[in-house]
């Protein structure tokens, strides 16, 4: 569980099984110390370089390639003069990435923002029922939870969580979905 973003990284470099036995697929992702994918050798200090800062989901972090495949990565590579940093998580949407800007911001200031989007994102953005029940029995998830946004009657936007805990989330087979859109502009 993590108190800012429901889940989040653990730092550290981590090998991952995809798939199953012939089908299968190893990969290598590299967790820095602020809990997100690093996007350079940890050996390259540049704490005084312009940031550029990119926001995601599994496709921003790259999920399923090497560290020195993400778009992150490349970006890097492509623009030694920035600090590149990648604030995706797998499961995110745009709710989470935003939290996630909001908290990055109180420490220091970026050149630029890419926040990704992918239409799927509504249904993470407001914890929809059918993503509950697709995120509860994962494995790794525990009693961690899910940022959800909405608004509220007077149309003020209200970020919360709400809990991925299996037996918790039974009630939602009785449930009508209701999925509230926010019109960004």
């Amino acid at each position: 569980p993590d108190s800012k973003y429901g889940y989040a990284g653990r730092p550290g470099r981590h090998t991952i099984t995809m798939g199953y036995l012939a089908q299968s697929k190893d990969f290598t992702m590299t967790i820095g110390p602020d809990g997100f994918r690093i996007t350079q050798p940890a050996t390259e200090p540049r704490a005084a370089l312009p940031e550029l800062w990119i926001f995601g989901c599994s496709f921003t972090l790259g999920y399923a390639v090497e560290d020195d495949e993400t778009m992150a990565w490349i970006l890097q590579s492509r623009f030694p003069n920035f600090n590149v940093r990648n604030f995706a998580w797998g499961g995110w949407g745009t709710t989470a990435s935003l939290a996630a800007l909001q908290e990055a911001l109180k420490t220091s200031r970026p050149s630029l923002v890419i926040f990704t989007y992918n239409p799927f994102h509504g249904e993470r953005n407001v914890a929809s029922p059918d993503r509950l029940k697709y995120m509860a029995p994962l494995e790794g998830f525990g009693d961690s939870m899910h940022l959800r946004a909405g608004l509220l009657e007077n149309g003020e936007l209200y970020v919360d969580f709400v809990p991925l805990v299996k037996d918790q989330l039974a009630h939602l087979e009785h449930v009508d979905e209701k999925i509230l859109r926010i019109d960004p502009y």
